[in-house]
């Protein structure tokens, strides 16, 4: 979901605890945390990324609030893109 002009906002409609951010600068994504790999929670935030027109490939830095797994479990997904 867009909240401003180049900042994005994702969370999970279950109510995961964590939230994650997308920063657009130019071509390329910054994200603030990268969330939970399971429950298909990923693959939601991944859509909607999409609807917003951010691609994966797009992400250049990843920044964590703190090192718990609702936060760091996705990285390995966007690390390999």
């Amino acid at each position: 979901m867009r909240v401003f002009e180049d900042i994005y906002y994702y969370c999970h409609p279950i109510g995961t605890n964590c939230n994650v951010y997308a920063f657009k600068d130019g071509p390329f994504i910054d994200l603030i945390d990268t969330g939970v790999s399971k429950l298909g929670i990923l693959r939601w935030v991944i859509s909607q990324m999409a609807k917003d027109g951010i691609s994966p490939s797009q992400v250049r830095n990843v920044f964590h609030t703190h090192y718990h797994f609702d936060h760091v479990q996705s990285n390995w997904y966007f690390e390999q893109r």
